[in-house]
């Protein structure tokens, strides 16, 4: 592995030319302007002229580095040859999207989002190789660090929301998944066949679709808290209480509708169980008022550890005999 991150990239000499390859890659985004023009033709109003000139400049912006690339070194040999490829993938689905670029779709990777994705893998790829292939040149190391501090800046609050709503979606996942449902299963398994049916039907029809509908809203408010951080003056505004009732009210209502199937099921549910799962309504004034990142951080803590206190309990219950 260490003799792959040595090697060093190939240097472009003063008579090197265009290759096939890097003809290719630029073949992929003129795929990608043409995809503009398909998206402006299609109703050339005001609107879609300007939402247009808008992502010609971002695809020319994103070429331009790569221009810097391929005039320092081969980009058609050995890992500079990977990154571009990875690059190239990343444009290519950028072309696909841009039609619906400015359309929110219903799926979950909708096109703007799938655009927002490979741009960032695009950049990312950029900066990445212009660092390594500026390694023993230090003007151009320079002037990288003064390219990319506003870059790293600009992604650094949606990347730590990313960062913080997938921490928040493992301790959901691990509240349920990682005993609780195993130990509910094995729980009604041990019930007498003549009430087996009943307490199922209870505990995954009564205490199972909330748990549902509290993950749901729980994703919702990370979804505004990530909307809020895409946008420039969002960073520091409060959160609402629309996307704060949906974050924190969502996580009360996983964590309390988790304690009644572990009623249903195992029988066991401890007051400072009910405790914590109603603590996110006492934080939701305050997530409330704090900027989105802030709120989604302090849910986050919150749910690290109560993951860690259910642990504790699940250990402790599950090392006692229990009886159905």
């Amino acid at each position: 592995m260490r003799g792959i991150f040595d090697e060093r990239p190939v240097r472009a000499a003063e008579t090197h030319r265009t290759t096939m390859f890097e003809i290719f890659f630029d073949l992929v985004f003129v795929f990608a302007l043409t995809r503009v023009i398909t998206f402006m033709a299609g109703s050339p109003t005001a609107l879609i002229l300007a939402q247009g000139l808008l992502l010609l400049l971002l695809l020319l912006y994103s070429w331009g580095p790569y221009t810097w690339v391929g005039n320092l070194v081969r980009a058609d040999v050995g890992l500079v040859r990977a990154a571009t490829l990875v690059a190239m993938a990343a444009i290519f689905v950028v072309a696909l999207v841009l039609p619906d670029a400015w359309k929110q779709g219903p799926g979950l990777l909708d096109a703007p989002l799938a655009l927002a994705l490979a741009y960032v893998v695009g950049r990312a790829v950029q900066l990445v190789v212009l660092f390594w292939v500026s390694a023993t040149n230090p003007p151009l190391r320079s002037t990288l660090r003064f390219f990319t501090v506003p870059v790293v800046l600009a992604w650094l609050p949606l990347v730590g929301g990313a960062l913080l709503g997938l921490t928040s979606t493992v301790c959901l996942w691990w509240l349920y998944f990682d005993r609780l449902a195993p130990a509910a299963r094995k729980a009604v398994s041990d019930v007498p066949d003549e009430r087996r049916a009943g307490v199922a039907g209870d505990a995954y029809g009564i205490g199972h679709s909330p748990l549902i509908i509290g993950a749901i809203y729980v994703a919702l408010g990370i979804e505004e808290v990530i909307s809020q951080l895409s946008e420039e003056s969002g960073h520091s505004d409060p959160l609402g209480w629309e996307a704060a009732t949906a974050l924190y009210g969502g996580a009360a209502v996983y964590l309390i509708s988790r304690l009644v199937f572990r009623r249903l099921t195992v029988r066991v549910v401890h007051p400072t169980q009910v405790v914590a799962a109603l603590l996110p309504l006492a934080l939701l004034p305050i997530g409330r008022s704090l900027p989105p990142l802030a709120a989604l951080a302090l849910l986050t803590v919150f749910l690290i550890g109560v993951t860690w206190f259910e642990q504790r309990v699940d250990q402790r219950d599950w090392a006692q005999p229990r009886h159905a």
